[in-house]
């Protein structure tokens, strides 16, 4: 992790009374969710709530499920 993002959660958990490593799961949560989704090949949008919809393009799903496909015997 950054300094940056280090002294951003320092300050929300100073902000907010609790503790960094609580702060750290909420502001990674989403994130770590939406990869484990996409590491299962699950590459269906999904939205975060304030940030918006994440998406894999058509044409990078085509791809990956293509070299997916050339990589299993």
């Amino acid at each position: 992790m950054s300094n940056m993002n280090k002294k951003i959660i320092e300050e929300l958990s100073n902000r907010f009374k609790l503790p960094e490593h609580i702060i750290e799961k909420i502001v990674r949560h989403p994130f770590k969710f939406q990869a484990d989704l996409m590491k299962q090949g699950d590459l269906k949008p999904y939205r975060h709530p304030y940030f918006g919809v994440f998406a894999v393009k058509p044409g990078r799903k085509e791809a990956y499920n293509a070299k997916r496909d050339v990589k299993e015997p």
